[in-house]
């Protein structure tokens, strides 16, 4: 789950390094478009990774049936998915 997290936040800094780079950086016309769009996509990988954070599971084995559970724990919240 660490790789995961470790994945967006990356993201996250390459958002604002593309920001910076194209909008303060370069002396070039930028539309209100791009400034929305790198907005958005921040605020998408926050949110992602706000959610990752919080997020574990565990596989666990269920004798009744004879099938795996994955046990997802989010803010503790338990659901339950077989696989």
């Amino acid at each position: 789950m660490s790789a995961k997290l470790a994945f967006v936040s990356i993201f996250k800094i390459q958002i604002i390094f593309d920001f910076k780079f194209n909008c303060i950086m370069v002396t070039r016309f930028v539309t209100v478009f791009e400034i929305v769009q790198y907005i958005c996509l921040y605020a998408i990988f926050s949110k992602l990774e706000k959610y990752l954070k919080h997020l574990t599971f565990s596989i666990e084995k269920n004798d009744e049936d004879g099938h795996n559970k994955c046990k997802f724990y989010d803010n503790n919240d338990t659901f339950y998915k077989k696989i």
